[in-house]
Order: structure tokens, then C-alpha cells, then sequence
């Protein structure tokens, strides 16, 4: 099998191949911190398993390698850093809009990464993994290349227009994934090269897709994809109780220990949710927990949480934050209302 030729930089020590899991993680050097965080977090709650961390990049700086080492060192992982060289990265697509060009990169993954890898977990830089992820690791995939959590936001007629529109023939819990957490059968991508056709569709689109990435995920998938229970990424519309129609007496279990502030799984703080940035008058009920893993980072010194400056801002904020605690409905919605607790 052709693999692509990249530069390689083993942090602490060399991966090995029979690790039982591998974590996928892909950034640029403005979000190699935030990488960390997610980094630190799986490394904390895995303790008990033997993971190897691997990082995708187009380059991070010399400081974040070496945090990268003393994060491997203080759990005993493997974590290895795979630079792309810069004749792949010029073949990437330079039409993804507002989007960086790393949202690709892992779509490189079944080429770059050694061919013994053959199952990984991917995840998004803005994502928190509060749980052991044995369980997910150990997901029967029925021979789909990606499993993956249905993106109930993005499956409803009004969102999937324009090339997006081929899906809506599927069943809606089956149109569309959210990317920022999967399983992905490396094996079997190597063989159908179904990444190719991603990587192909999203340089003719241009444009024509919202979400480059994700988008072409789904469209060349076309329903083709293992649907993994919600606590595999909890995104912010599983906290709003008018968007859970769609979830199992399991999944709403899953939620409702999110909301009174028990979350198992993964927590993905995706959009204008990102909880570095604390200007917006919208609050994620999560921050905490972003913040508490932030703190136990190597990265604690260095990232530099953004505060609103406008005192009617923090006040906002902070009223939220009450009202969360104290269970009062506010714009934003609350998800404890009538949610079936498991007996």
C-alpha cells in the first residue's frame, strides 16, 4: 500500500502498534494547547489503559512538543506528533471558506499513520473525554468505516439544502454525523480509499458546503455509518430539551446526568460554546469541567482563558450559571424537565 511520506517527531516513547487504544487528534499551531486539554483529559480518564495519542499537524511550536512530552511522561502513554510535509499540504484543498486547512488533516489518517494502526478514535480539539473509552474503543462497527453520533441539529429538511439535499431520502436519525468524535476502521478505509473521495469532493465543492469536512463525510458516506449512542459526544442541542425527540430512554439517561452535573462520556464544545472564550453571552453548563482539566494540563500556565470585559457580559454569564445550578428554566432552555431517569 502506498503511505505517504511525512515527518515524524516521537515525543515519549516511540508509539507501539498493539497499544489497545489509539486517540487521533489533528491541529495547527493556534489550537495545539486546546489539543492538549482534550490530550490531558483522556489521558486522566483512561488511567487504567495502556493509549497511544497521536497528533496530526501542518507544525506546532518547539514549546508545545516539549509539553507534549511531559504530558506523555506524567501517564505513561505514547504520544507522537506527524508534521506534513509541505508538498501534501499545498494538494489540500485552499477553498474551505473560513475554515482552516486542518479541518483535512485527518482525513489523511489511513495514509500517514503506520499500517498496523488498524481501528482509532478521533477527536476534535474542543472536546473534553470524561469517561474510560474502552467501551467506545470496543464498539462493534457491522462493518461500516466510521461510527459516529447523529447530529440531530443538521438532520432536519430546512439544513440539509443544496448538495446536502441527497440526504434527506435517508431516515433523519441516519442523514447526517457530527465528525468531532468517531471511530474510525482504518483498514478498511485503506482499502475502499473512501477518504480520497472525500478529500475530492470537498476541493470540487468549494464553497457549496457549509461544513467542508463534515459535509463530505456524509455525503460520501450516504447513511453508510455506525450510529454510536449520544454520550459519545454530547454536543450543546443534547442539553435542550425540545431537540431530544430523537434520543433512546438511554441516551436521555446520558443527558440527564449532564444536566445535574454527573456528565459520562464525551463533551463536545463545539461552535460559539468553546470555553476559552468567555466573552459570548452564551454559557455551556460544562466550562467547569473544561477548566478543571485545563488546570491539571502542562498547558496551565499558558492558555489564557478570555473574560468578557464588558461588566453587563459577566453579569449574564454568571446569572446563567446560577440559574443552571438552581435548575430555573432560562432562553436557553433546561433538559432535567420530564427526562426519564433510569431505575
Amino acid at each position: 500500500m502506498h503511505q505517504l511520506k511525512c515527518c515524524k517527531s516521537y515525543v515519549y516513547p516511540p508509539p507501539i502498534a498493539n497499544h489497545p487504544l489509539h486517540i487521533l487528534c489533528c491541529t495547527d499551531a493556534l489550537y495545539a494547547a486546546y489539543c492538549g486539554v482534550t490530550a490531558t483529559s483522556v489521558l486522566e480518564s483512561c488511567k487504567d489503559t495502556s493509549v497511544a495519542v497521536h497528533i496530526i499537524t501542518d507544525g506546532i511550536k518547539d514549546r508545545d512538543k516539549e509539553l507534549f512530552g511531559i504530558l506523555a511522561k506524567t501517564y505513561g502513554a505514547s504520544i507522537d506528533i506527524t508534521t506534513i510535509p509541505a508538498p501534501i499540504l499545498e494538494n489540500l484543498a485552499h477553498n474551505q471558506g473560513r475554515w482552516p486547512r486542518s479541518i483535512c488533516f485527518r482525513l489523511l489518517a489511513p495514509d500517514l499513520l503506520p499500517d498496523e494502526i488498524n481501528r482509532i478514535i478521533y477527536l476534535d480539539c474542543d472536546i473534553i473525554a470524561n469517561t474510560d473509552l474502552r467501551r467506545l474503543w470496543t464498539t462493534d462497527m457491522a462493518g461500516y468505516a466510521i461510527a459516529a453520533v447523529s447530529d440531530i441539529d443538521r438532520c432536519t429538511d430546512a439544513a440539509l439544502t443544496g448538495m446536502l439535499s441527497a440526504l434527506r431520502e435517508l431516515p433523519q436519525s441516519r442523514r447526517y454525523f457530527n465528525s468531532g468524535v468517531m471511530l474510525m476502521d482504518l483498514a478498511q478505509m485503506r482499502q475502499t480509499r473512501v477518504h480520497d473521495k472525500m478529500l475530492r469532493l470537498i476541493y470540487e465543492a468549494g464553497d457549496a458546503l457549509p461544513y467542508p469536512d463534515q459535509d463530505a463525510l456524509n455525503l460520501i458516506l450516504h447513511g453508510q455509518w455506525k450510529r454510536l449512542p449520544c454520550e459519545w459526544n454530547l454536543m450543546p442541542w443534547a442539553l435542550v430539551k425540545s431537540n431530544q425527540t430523537e434520543l433512546t430512554a438511554e441516551e436521555q439517561y446520558s443527558v440527564t446526568e449532564t444536566a445535574i452535573g454527573h456528565p459520562r462520556g464525551i463533551i463536545h464544545f463545539y461552535g460559539p460554546y468553546h470555553p476559552w472564550d468567555c466573552r459570548s453571552l452564551i454559557f455551556h453548563p460544562m466550562e467547569h469541567l473544561w477548566e478543571h482539566y485545563r488546570r491539571m494540563s502542562p498547558w496551565r500556565h499558558s492558555i489564557r482563558r478570555i473574560h468578557p470585559s464588558h461588566i453587563m457580559t459577566r453579569f449574564h454569564r454568571q446569572r446563567l450559571r446560577m440559574c443552571w445550578k438552581l435548575k430555573i428554566p432560562t432562553v436557553y432552555d433546561t433538559p432535567w424537565i420530564d427526562i426519564p431517569r433510569r431505575s
